[in-house]
């Protein structure tokens, strides 16, 4: 006779032969997770393979990827074991991000940290806060998003780790920018400084530099900025990534342009952007821009100065109109999900049914 196939296999398979149609996995690694899935494993190894299949498409196909996590999540639940739920909560809020499905990764970044909390690990708990951080920043709820990433440095100072404690301090100042308070980035740089200082970590120390330069630019001390900036220039040389050097050229040419070194700004300008094509990075941003407007009428080019304010302009409605289609995209995907959870549910129950009938006729035989 047959084996019964187990209820929570059979779905599995129904999820596999929906996504990966082929059948056959390629490579070892692919031979070894379809093992896992297909063996009488525990539930916890069951998540753990299906979490390594949605993280491999998660960037290409996060629909599929969601679908995998949905799955693993079961078998998560199966096991009770915090931990593993947390690693299916943590995969659903890189995906949902991917998605810039914001209102999503807030949940799961909520469910995250309650489990983090539960399990007791400080380093767990501080990146769950980050996730925090971010789904509220991508919402727009930037001082909700400051006091996330505040409660991170705070959760990690107990750990003593000083590697990622000095990397929670850098995000706490770009939160900080991000939100617009100006004042408080500042008297965070002056901590930073402190703190790198201590731990004679010059690219620390620079970065802290120039994060504290931009709060300055902001306040509008462009004179007080300059130094700023040209610290990290020397700290950081020319290993710096291109993506730190162009941040660094456009905060000088930002300073220089504010007091009236219109010369300089250009070529700090030029600079970024040549950093930013060598980071194959798009260098055609609203800021980069402004500055040129600024700068072509500081230079007495005033044709230009509106050329550049125009470009400006219609850059900015270009950018709202992408960020709100890939809102749309990625509710239309998850919408898609969804429908394949639905179809998924009444597959379950179809099987639900096949199985009483089967039971009753066997025992009416």
């Amino acid at each position: 006779m047959p084996q019964k196939i187990p209820m929570h296999c059979a779905l599995v398979t129904v999820v596999l032969s929906m996504l990966c149609p082929a059948a056959s996995l390629a490579t070892r690694g692919d031979d070894s997770l379809q093992w896992v899935l297909n063996s009488v494993s525990a539930p916890a190894d069951r998540a753990r393979a299906l979490l390594q299949m949605a993280a491999r498409y998660r960037e290409d196909r996060p629909s599929e990827s969601l679908l995998y996590i949905n799955s693993a999540l079961g078998f998560a639940q199966q096991s009770k074991d915090p931990l593993v739920l947390h690693e299916v909560h943590l995969e659903q809020c890189k995906v949902h991000f991917r998605l810039a499905a914001y209102d999503d990764l807030l949940q799961d970044a909520l469910k995250a940290t309650e489990l983090s909390q539960q399990i007791g690990d400080a380093h767990l708990i501080a990146a769950d806060l980050q996730w925090l951080s971010v789904a509220y920043e991508q919402l727009g709820q930037f001082n909700s998003a400051v006091d996330m990433s505040k409660k991170a440095l705070v959760t990690l100072k107990t750990t003593g780790d000083s590697s990622v404690i000095g990397k929670a301090i850098l995000e706490v100042m770009n939160t900080l920018v991000k939100a617009g308070r100006y004042d408080e980035v500042i008297r965070h740089g002056e901590e930073a400084d402190r703190f790198f200082s201590a731990k004679e970590d010059t690219i620390g120390r620079c970065q802290a530099k120039v994060r504290s330069a931009e709060g300055l630019l902001a306040r509008g001390r462009f004179a007080d900025a300059v130094p700023f900036f040209h610290f990290a220039v020397r700290g950081m040389g020319s290993a710096a990534p291109p993506s730190e050097l162009a941040r660094i050229a456009l905060g000088l040419s930002e300073a220089y342009c504010g007091i009236g070194r219109y010369d300089v700004a250009q070529a700090q300008l030029d600079s970024a952007e040549g950093y930013f094509r060598s980071g194959r990075m798009h260098w055609r941003t609203p800021r980069v821009l402004v500055l040129r407007s600024r700068i072509s009428e500081g230079l007495g080019d005033l044709a230009g100065a509106l050329a550049f304010q125009r470009q400006h302009a219609a850059l900015k409605d270009s950018i709202m109109n992408e960020r709100i289609a890939e809102r749309m995209a990625g509710l239309s995907r998850m919408y898609d999900v969804r429908a394949k959870e639905a179809e998924n549910e009444v597959l379950r129950l179809r099987n639900d049914e096949h199985t009483a009938v089967i039971a009753n006729a066997r025992t009416q035989g």
